[in-house]
């Protein structure tokens, strides 16, 4: 009956820690990768999807410096959330919650086609 009682014992043990992961990796976020693709100067490349982005960023990793922009737009409109966010090779921002859903974009603004990536959180 001991060995009955341990195994028991286990099997809630281990239900208990399965459930406990489950609730951690549903508060965890979420990270989209997009872009990473050739695009020209002035040129804006979104993640095309509609989330509650929380972080958006641009980064450009070849060699020399490229202004970068990274911008939040309301879902399927033109209507940016706030202004872009640019600087040199890397640019973030963070966002509070909204009452929109919205799309992340990147771009560069600097003469020759670029390859930028973009990341975006929610």
């Amino acid at each position: 009956m001991d060995r009955l009682a341990h195994r028991a014992a286990l099997v809630a043990a281990c239900a208990l820690f399965g459930l406990l992961g489950l609730l951690t990796s549903t508060a965890s976020a979420t990270n989209n990768a997009y872009c990473g693709i050739l695009i020209a100067n002035g040129t804006w490349c979104g993640d095309g999807s509609n989330h509650s982005w929380v972080f958006n960023s641009a980064s450009y990793t070849g060699g020399g410096s490229v202004w970068v922009c990274e911008r939040l737009l309301i879902a399927d409109t033109s209507t940016q959330r706030e202004n872009p966010v640019c600087g040199y090779t890397y640019v973030s921002a963070s966002f509070g919650s909204y009452i929109y859903l919205t799309e992340a974009e990147v771009s560069h603004w600097t003469g020759a086609n670029h390859t930028i990536y973009g990341l975006s959180t929610y």
